[in-house]
């Protein structure tokens, strides 16, 4: 530490204790130096959710409410029976097969068969261009 800078400190350090505000030098006597900076406004943590209705119908935090949530409650209704008794499926746009199967275990069976045609790779049929 410089003599310079010690010197600078000091000279700081005296225009702080000159600047300070004691009860003496405040400008109004017989008030308070202390302010007050706590908000005035109740703090409530559930508030600001609860005035304005959500555009999901409320459902934000709603068990079983998440697109994963009810994507996966569709996926457990897969395969499902129908009125007439027998088993179906639907894809992932929700429409059911057309054919009824006996069991259960025949319609995940070919659930799953459509599921791997779905992933499979495609041939590309073009047809040729009159020239």
């Amino acid at each position: 530490m410089t003599p310079e800078y010690r010197a600078r400190r000091a000279v700081k350090h005296v225009a702080q204790a000159d600047a300070k505000i004691t009860p003496e030098t405040f400008p109004v006597a017989g008030s308070s130096i202390t302010i007050d900076l706590t908000p005035k406004a109740p703090r409530l943590a559930w508030l600001g959710g609860k005035l304005f209705k959500s555009s999901n119908g409320g459902h934000k935090n709603r068990s079983g409410y998440s697109p994963e949530q009810s994507r996966a409650n569709a996926d457990d209704r897969n395969p499902y029976l129908g009125p007439d008794g027998k088993w179906y499926w639907h894809d992932e746009a929700f429409i059911p097969c057309e054919t009824g199967y006996v069991t259960r275990e025949q319609a995940e069976i070919a659930l799953n068969d459509y599921a791997e045609w779905l992933n499979s790779p495609k041939e590309i049929v073009a047809e040729s261009m009159p020239v």
